[in-house]
């Protein structure tokens, strides 16, 4: 496990691995960094090696499963609206 700032141009740099698990990577951008998933996606993708995988995990949105009017769902969208 790596961890570490993604706008740090030397993070991983010449690195590849079998396997790259990317977990919230997009949200995180979004919200973090802006306008800089092009970037970001040409660093993972080289550094998933040749033949290797790159497994993206993510969030469906709160909103299309949860329902504002439920007290208990509509509790977890005002959690979730706090932000990380």
């Amino acid at each position: 496990v790596l961890v570490g700032n993604w706008q740090d141009k030397e993070l991983l740099a010449g690195s590849t691995f079998d396997v790259v698990l990317a977990d919230y990577l997009l949200g995180a951008v979004d919200r973090y960094w802006a306008y800089a998933e092009d970037e970001m996606m040409a660093r993972v993708l080289n550094s998933v090696r040749p033949g290797g995988f790159l497994v993206f995990v993510g969030l469906e949105p709160y909103e299309l499963v949860l329902d504002p009017k439920d007290p208990k769902d509509k509790f977890v969208l005002e959690v979730e609206a706090l932000g990380d």
